[in-house]
């Protein structure tokens, strides 16, 4: 489905980086193979005025809304 590459990154970027590139690799993974499971765990790091009801509104694999 999809490829995991390699991409060069800033230096100050990798190192401000605090995720390991297991970690990273496993958050990409779990983004692309299931992402209503993924975004709805980083929702939860933020503060709602209101429980959100979906975490989204369209089929991100066909573009359709």
């Amino acid at each position: 489905m999809f490829d995991i590459r390699d991409y060069p990154q800033a230096l100050a970027v990798s190192q401000a980086a605090t995720l390991s590139d297991d970690d990273y690799r496993r958050l990409y993974r779990q983004s692309v193979d299931d992402p209503d499971t993924f975004w709805a765990e980083q929702a939860k790091r933020l503060d709602w005025f209101k429980p959100w009801a979906h975490v989204q509104q369209c089929d991100l694999k066909t573009g359709q809304a």
